[in-house]
């Protein structure tokens, strides 16, 4: 069979190709987590809009109201960017998946493709932590400016309560 001689090296094979796998389910729960985020930023997003039409507030509420639906679409883009970097990682991961398994059975010199899918892999992965970490910046920011907007908020920003 192709490349292989043995079932011990069809093993090994199978083990090489498939132990990417395992960064797949991570990054699986990590879209979980953030289509969640998603999800609660386009409800919150819309809530707020509802508002914004049934109470038509004015002045400084109205900036707030738009404030917060500004923060929220940005917090929107960045996941969704996150997410998209996140799915290309894993493309990449099984595209490594692919032509290691294709290099070992097939015996084809393609071992620097396989290195350079799972390199850009973990480059679109870190990329894609990183924007998850300036939209976690970002909704604390949010959150402070809808506390200091409450008229009955006693909020120390400064406390180490915590």
């Amino acid at each position: 069979m192709f490349g292989i001689d043995n079932v011990g090296e069809l093993v090994k094979v199978m083990q090489a190709a498939i132990a990417p796998v395992t960064v797949i389910s991570g990054l699986a729960f990590l879209l979980s987590l953030m289509a969640n985020r998603f999800g609660r930023c386009i409800d919150r997003t819309r809530q707020l809009l509802k508002e914004l039409d049934v109470s038509q507030p004015v002045g400084a509420a109205k900036d707030r109201l738009h404030d917060q639906i500004q923060m929220i679409y940005l917090r929107a883009r960045l996941i969704r960017t996150s997410m998209v970097l996140a799915s290309v990682s894993v493309l990449f991961i099984v595209l490594h998946i692919g032509s290691t398994f294709a290099a070992l059975v097939a015996g084809w010199p393609i071992h620097g493709i396989a290195a350079l899918c799972f390199g850009v892999a973990l480059l679109l992965l870190l990329a894609s932590l990183g924007l998850f970490i300036r939209e976690l910046v970002v909704s604390l920011r949010a959150l402070k400016l809808e506390i200091l907007a409450h008229p009955r908020a006693d909020f120390d920003e400064n406390s180490k309560t915590l």
